[in-house]
């Protein structure tokens, strides 16, 4: 997964209140959370973290309503290239169906802890093999409510007129493939209220869309009381409608412009921690390098007192070395009162002090 994806998670869990979700995951698997999402992909990510949870409650609601809005991303922005061959050709709504119906029935197949995390085989996804006949049931049951539906419309007695309450245009949210309602005391990402602004526009241009078409059945058929006075209905309902969403894209575009500035004071500090790190990035090469030149003289000094110490020593034993002095036997032999026996006795006696005899002179 990459940064935006793990972003979109981490929101996500923190939106429906798990906040342990980093410390579970290392415990149970021994690895670092950090590691889990880069290795792993989006389609199985909660399904992992649920096997990780021991309390069924919150594995079930992981496997539920968590599950199936991380699915509507992981589809809408095609995040898993063999999902995406599915959209493409049946569109992201029954898509969406077939897999919420896989997963309500017990169906959909998953991986779980650290099953083939570290190395995907090419058979990775085969567990979407389901997928075609999911998919050709939700088409069936579609066309059975499509059949019904007009069926009903043709049994119903024509009265000249529209009925007197038409259902009004659906207002979207962020619903899960659907309807659903929203969470209390969840704020909207900016992202998200992007997203509902732009979805608050297309809702109003369908209800004025509406109102035209029966502009258009006056015009062509009995211009009736009953008419006129559904259509001045349709009227104000467009304009208190218009007026509160009017509300809701002035909130939402504060708190999109608030986002956008606290993103924008982010990006500038950011910059500056930059800016600060790469100067003390060269004040410590500097540094450095003046080390390694102290390093270096060091070195030589070292050596060089090391020479000095060798010749220091070398010379110290020179001069302890003993002088032997030598003297002629014939100079001992004069002097007087020194006779042979004396002179036997005094040789070993002036060795001792390095004074050798030279008996050949």
């Amino acid at each position: 997964m990459n940064t935006k994806q793990q972003n979109i998670l981490r929101t996500l869990l923190k939106k429906y209140k798990f906040k342990s979700v980093s410390n579970i995951v290392r415990q149970e698997l021994g690895i670092n959370f950090e590691n889990f999402l880069q290795k792993t992909e989006p389609l199985y990510v909660i399904p992992r973290i649920a096997s990780c949870y021991a309390v069924e409650g919150d594995k079930e609601k992981l496997m539920g309503i968590v599950y199936k809005e991380w699915i509507k991303d992981v589809v809408e922005k095609a995040w898993v290239a063999p999902l995406n061959e599915y959209t493409e050709e049946y569109g992201e709504r029954i898509v969406l169906s077939a897999i919420y119906y896989l997963i309500d029935n017990g169906l959909w197949e998953t991986y779980e802890g650290r099953l083939a995390l570290d190395a995907q085989e090419d058979n990775y996804y085969d567990k979407l093999g389901d997928m075609p006949s999911a998919i050709a049931m939700v088409q069936e049951q579609q066309q059975a409510e499509e059949k019904k539906v007009e069926e009903e419309k043709a049994a119903m007695p024509f009265t000249g007129a529209p009925d007197k309450n038409p259902p009004l245009a659906p207002v979207p949210s962020d619903s899960i493939a659907g309807k659903k309602e929203s969470t209390p005391g969840y704020t909207l990402t900016a992202e998200e209220a992007v997203t509902l602004i732009g979805t608050t526009s297309e809702t109003c241009a369908q209800l004025k869309q509406n109102i035209e078409r029966l502009f258009d059945f006056i015009r062509t058929d009995n211009d009736t009381d009953v008419l006129r006075q559904k259509l001045s209905d349709l009227q104000c309902q467009l304009e208190a409608q218009k007026a509160e969403h009017q509300k809701d894209i002035t909130v939402l575009q504060q708190k999109v412009d608030e986002a956008n500035a606290t993103m924008q004071k982010a990006s500038n500090y950011i910059s500056k921690l930059r800016q600060e790190a790469q100067e003390a990035q060269k004040q410590y090469d500097e540094l450095n390098a003046k080390y390694k030149k102290a390093l270096d003289e060091r070195d030589d000094a070292d050596k060089e007192l090391e020479t000095c110490k060798k010749l220091l020593e070398e010379e110290a034993n020179r001069e302890q070395l003993p002088k032997k002095k030598i003297i002629p036997y014939s100079v001992l032999d004069a002097v007087p009162l020194l006779g042979k026996g004396v002179m036997t006795g005094l040789v070993p006696v002036l060795s001792k002090y390095n004074i050798v005899v030279d008996y050949n002179k």
